[in-house]
Formats: C-alpha cells, sequence, structure tokens
C-alpha cells in the first residue's frame, strides 16, 4: 500500500523532500565523521588526513605534476599550492620549477618519507578500527561503488 503525501507535502513540495535519503547528506557526513577519525589519530605526529593522504600519494606516484597530482587527489589545481605549503614548510615535500617555468614538480622530501615510515604503523591501526566499524559492509564492493558512483558523475559533468 502506498504511503500517503502529508498535507504540507501537497502545499509545498519541497516538503516532501526528506533529506535522510540524500546521497549527498550521506556522503558528506560520513566523510566528516571519517575525517575527523584519521585526524584525530595523525594529529600527534603533526598531520592531518588529508596531509597524510598527499604524502602517501606522493611516496606511491613519485615527482608529479601539480595539475596530475590534484587529479590523483580529486582536488581543483588552484588550492593544491595552499594544500602544499604547510607541507613545504615543514621540509616534507619538495616543490621544483617544471620545464616549461610555469609548471610546478611535487615529490617527497627524506623527511617525509621518514615521517610516513613512523606513522604507517598508527594509520594502520586507524585503518582497521574504520574497517571494524563498516562490517557487514564489504570493503571492496563500497569502494567499488563509490569508485563508479564517481566516474559516472564526472562523466556526466564533463562530457
Amino acid at each position: 500500500m502506498p504511503r500517503r503525501m502529508p498535507a504540507a507535502a501537497k502545499r509545498n513540495p519541497v516538503n516532501a523532500i526528506d533529506p535522510r535519503h540524500c546521497v549527498f547528506r550521506h556522503l558528506s557526513r560520513s566523510l566528516r565523521s571519517v575525517a575527523q577519525h584519521y585526524d584525530r589519530g595523525l594529529r600527534p605526529h603533526g598531520l592531518t588526513a588529508a596531509q597524510f593522504t598527499l604524502l602517501m600519494t606522493l611516496a606511491r606516484l613519485g615527482e608529479q605534476k601539480v595539475g596530475a597530482l590534484a587529479a590523483e587527489l580529486a582536488m581543483d589545481p588552484s588550492t593544491v599550492p595552499r594544500v602544499l605549503l604547510p607541507l613545504r614548510r615543514r621540509g616534507w615535500i619538495r616543490v621544483a620549477i617544471g620545464s616549461d617555468r610555469r609548471s610546478r614538480l611535487v615529490s617527497i622530501a627524506e623527511p617525509g618519507s621518514r615521517l610516513l615510515r613512523q606513522v604507517l604503523p598508527h594509520w594502520q591501526s586507524l585503518q582497521a578500527e574504520a574497517l571494524a566499524q563498516l562490517a557487514p559492509v564489504d570493503w571492496r564492493d563500497l569502494r567499488h561503488s563509490l569508485a563508479h558512483l564517481r566516474q559516472q558523475l564526472a562523466s556526466a559533468t564533463h562530457g
């Protein structure tokens, strides 16, 4: 039997919108909670979750142009220099001028690599705690679903 629409929703269709079913609302709330979990755990090491991710990305990929790094991290290229600044000030990354003098090449510096090696066990604990909270959700399936959503929405936006 179909649910009856409340009278307020009949008068104003906006009242019929139930935010409990909004994809954006759920993903953004989840992202904030997950970021806070990792930020709390990484704070004693002088890192935020975003900074740790950036360092891990550079360690994995090696030297990157700012645009390529932005694409890998799904960031706007214009915001990357601002995100890189505290890491550069601490000597954790290097930024060099590229071949055309307008481009910048970013790489992890040895102090950043040392920091990652020290912090990795702590990150692994944070990761295990987060994954334990997903039960009974299969993290691999969720990751694939989220990647599919990103790809579909990106292609709809760009295509």
